[in-house]
């Protein structure tokens, strides 16, 4: 499973904090292989797509720190097909942030900076990153993809794969040429505070209900290291109704626009 249970966490801690109908692109290296081939390889490597489809609820627990600065919290995500999640994350001597969707509005609640509805970029990624199925099914998210070259990352050989998303910006990933499993990306994430570069390294590949996760996300952004530990992956999960209802304080913020 390429999934990175970070990205949600970094536009919750701006602290007041896989792809589309390919064609290949024009000057493409016709002696690497497709992007959608490595991506269909990285789908095989992690599972395949019977057991993406299998699944229909996920419940995500585990710890997130801040390295080098002292902080740390507890990290809880929820999602359920085709498009609804939910993250909580409990930042010692901070508070909680959350951010969720029902799959049309996407909402913050932060309490640095309070609550907000997400739009433009930033509320799209969020639903790419809620889609339940958005591995299997890139293509519904992502208008190109193409395969730029062979790089080493941590001396393990990658095909660097762009993506383009139908909205925001160009996204960038490495994987493994043996293996064809994630080891790394880039991208720009939307923020209160601006556009944020970010870069994320996964590792610790464990299999969970035939699906094979990345356990530890590395993020550095604004020269700080965002160590993200997967404790338990639950599927099959039955969520209480109104787990992701919109809060009504979010649907009137809503509404007003």
């Amino acid at each position: 499973m390429t999934r990175n249970y970070g990205p949600p966490l970094l536009r919750l801690l701006s602290l007041g904090l896989l792809v589309a109908a390919v064609s290949p692109a024009v000057g493409q290296d016709d002696a690497l292989p497709k992007a959608e081939e490595i991506l269909a390889k990285a789908i095989e490597a992690t599972g395949g797509e019977a057991a993406y489809k299998a699944l229909s609820t996920r419940k995500v627990t585990g710890t997130i720190e801040f390295v080098g600065a002292g902080l740390k919290g507890k990290l809880i995500l929820e999602q359920e097909a085709p498009n609804k999640m939910k993250t909580s994350l409990e930042l010692e001597n901070v508070g909680t942030f959350l951010q969720g969707t029902d799959g049309t509005i996407a909402y913050e609640i932060n309490p640095v900076s309070g609550e907000r509805v997400l739009e433009g970029p930033e509320k799209a990624a969020f639903l790419r990153e809620a889609a339940f199925y958005s591995d299997v099914e890139w293509r519904n998210y992502y208008d190109q993809a193409e395969t730029k070259e062979v790089m080493e990352v941590d001396g393990t050989p990658c095909y660097v794969v762009a993506m383009t998303p139908k909205e925001g910006r160009v996204e960038t990933r490495f994987y493994a040429v043996d293996s064809g499993l994630l080891v790394k990306s880039r991208r720009i994430v939307e923020s209160p505070m601006g556009e944020i570069p970010v870069e994320s390294i996964v590792s610790d590949y464990q299999e969970v209900d035939g699906l094979k996760i990345p356990f530890v996300s590395t993020e550095v952004l604004l020269g700080q290291e965002v160590k993200t530990t997967i404790q338990s992956v639950e599927h099959g999960v039955s969520f209480p109704e109104g787990t992701f209802a919109i809060p009504e304080a979010i649907k009137e913020r809503a509404g007003a626009r």
